[in-house]
């Protein structure tokens, strides 16, 4: 697909790096006069290494402690993953209901 604004991320998985339609994510970036939007961030071949190098450029000593929000893209944001560290404010906050149990990546 179109991968324009990959470029703002620092990490990423090789999986999606192989599923960009490269033409498009040029095009579009060039045409929107923002071509670093394009660039291809360090990619991993899992979401786990890509997590836990992500982790470890924050400074973070522990996974446990890492704030996570997994989307599966920007127009499908009624579902979301949070990881164990986020479950505390999902359960007091009012406009978020836990529908499953925290699963490890």
């Amino acid at each position: 697909g179109n991968g324009n604004g990959i470029g703002l991320a620092d990490i990423t998985t090789k999986r999606l790096v192989d599923s960009l339609d490269i033409q498009k994510t040029y095009i579009n970036a060039l045409t929107a006069i923002s071509p670093e939007k394009a660039a291809i961030p360090i990619c991993f071949d899992t979401d786990r290494k890509s997590l836990d190098v992500c982790a470890r450029t924050t400074g973070l000593d522990s996974m446990a402690k890492a704030r996570i929000v997994r989307i599966k893209d920007t127009a499908s944001l009624e579902l979301l993953q949070v990881s164990k560290a986020l479950e505390p404010e999902v359960l007091s906050n009012p406009n978020l209901e836990l529908i499953t149990p925290y699963l490890r990546l």
